[in-house]
């Protein structure tokens, strides 16, 4: 089912980086990837619409303290990616 789900959400991703909705930069040999403006703008009316922003936040503040440990084991060019990354 893991597997399935995997599949399904790397295909849909990879039709919005297609259609352009989804930019991709390849930065010292990393796919990088970042939302359009127009694209993040479109994706938090809905939420709001949806009265979603709070629960959404947070899963996002949780996903980047969950990467802290992470952080701390990478060498100094990874950390700069990683840093322009969570700033953008």
């Amino acid at each position: 089912m893991e597997n399935r789900l995997r599949s399904e959400a790397f295909s849909s991703f990879a039709k919005l980086v297609a259609k352009s909705l989804i930019g991709s930069d390849d930065i010292y040999g990393t796919n990088l990837y970042r939302l359009l403006d127009t694209t993040r703008h479109y994706m938090r009316q809905k939420l709001v619409e949806a009265g979603r922003v709070p629960d959404v936040a947070n899963r996002h503040v949780q996903y980047y303290l969950e990467c802290i440990p992470d952080f701390e084991q990478m060498d100094l060019s990874r950390k700069s990616v990683a840093c322009r990354e969570m700033r953008s």
